[in-house]
């Protein structure tokens, strides 16, 4: 029989790939409202959903954010929107396993450029193989989905490094809760022009905010359940399975079937990643504890007492986290310059520290 601790990290476990799945089939029943809503439509509708639920989560303290506070937020909330709307648009175009792969090497060229070690290199070989088997031979005849998917994987690995300085600025998921609200000021309006009066009818709405709960309410719960019970490197390698998920989702959802060089090619990703991520846990020059303790998205520590998110993780577009402290080390020495000049002198470190 299991012991009581082995059952749990099974649980959790669980719940990690189950967040995953929840989140690329959400997104593959999105994407079965392509013909009437467009794209943009579609993250319109999961912005109404989720930034709300963030905002709910983090409440936000806009009165107290300073300026240069406000700058970081405007820039991630801008990066956040272009990642949607441009991850979207490659789905329409590429499919969603190519979509999802390729936007994957956002935040793995994040860790990667961070890091000398020969492992990593060894991934960025792998990562570079992906790319040329995803665009060079597969066969994909719409170079502009692929540049789309390469935009929504900048603005990934983008939202990473913005919110790593932003996380130790403000205190848990204020910062993040913020800069959704930004982006959700920039997509919804764009999705209702593009979608017009199709928005309103019931059906479409059934099936979007379906479809939004299952990316962007319930992945959020499960992780909240499994980072309490995983160790940071078993998370972020159970993690890099998503792009493997979101093939199949495509697949079982959308009838999108990839040839064996793409299959190849997500392979690679994925163990690209779990490579990096395992490297960076035991790397002796990583520091994996959090600033302060405890998640930014959650405020929940890991089993181990370290940072519950790899660096080179983050999910979602609409609730995905993008609070990574450890996410790049290049980022590290701008976090404590931010910090400070952000800081109001009126206020004392517990005060500040209190929200």
């Amino acid at each position: 029989m299991l012991s009581s601790e082995t059952s749990s990290k099974a649980r959790a476990l669980g719940a990690v790939v189950l967040s995953g799945t929840s989140f690329q089939v959400g997104a593959a029943f999105g994407a079965l409202l392509f013909p009437a809503v467009g794209a943009t439509g579609v993250v319109a509708l999961r912005m109404l959903i989720a930034a709300p639920t963030l905002l709910l989560i983090g409440r936000p303290r806009f009165a107290r954010f300073t300026r240069p506070e406000f700058l970081i937020i405007g820039c991630l909330g801008t990066a956040m929107a272009t990642m949607s709307l441009a991850l979207f648009a490659a789905v329409d175009r590429v499919g969603l396993g190519v979509a999802v792969t390729i936007e994957f090497l956002g935040p793995l060229t994040v860790s990667l450029l961070s890091s000398k070690r020969i492992v990593d290199a060894v991934c960025a070989v792998g990562a570079a193989a992906a790319v040329v088997l995803l665009t060079g031979f597969s066969g994909n005849s719409d170079p502009l989905g692929l540049v789309l998917a390469f935009l929504a994987a900048a603005m990934w690995g983008s939202s990473i490094v913005l919110n790593a300085r932003l996380s130790v600025a403000l205190p848990g998921t204020q910062g993040t809760a913020a800069a959704m609200a930004v982006a959700a000021l920039w997509c919804i309006p764009i999705g209702a022009v593009s979608a017009g009066s199709a928005l309103l009818d019931w059906k479409i709405l059934l099936i979007g905010v379906g479809a939004a709960v299952l990316a962007s309410v319930i992945p959020p719960l499960l992780e909240l359940f499994a980072i309490r019970r995983l160790t940071r490197a078993t998370y972020g390698t159970v993690m890099a399975l998503y792009p493997a998920i979101a093939a199949l989702a495509g697949l079982i959802v959308l009838g999108e079937r990839l040839g064996g060089t793409q299959w190849v090619a997500v392979a690679l990703i994925c163990t690209s990643s779990a490579a990096a991520t395992l490297s960076a846990a035991n790397s002796p020059h990583h520091n994996t504890n959090h600033p302060r303790g405890a998640d930014t998205v959650r405020g929940e520590p890991t089993s181990d007492g370290t940072h519950p998110h790899p660096p080179i993780m983050c999910k979602d577009p609409a609730t995905r986290c993008t609070a990574c402290v450890c996410a790049s080390e290049a980022a590290k020495p701008t976090v404590n310059t931010v910090s400070a000049a952000s800081r109001p002198t009126d206020r004392s470190e517990k005060e500040y520290a209190d929200g």
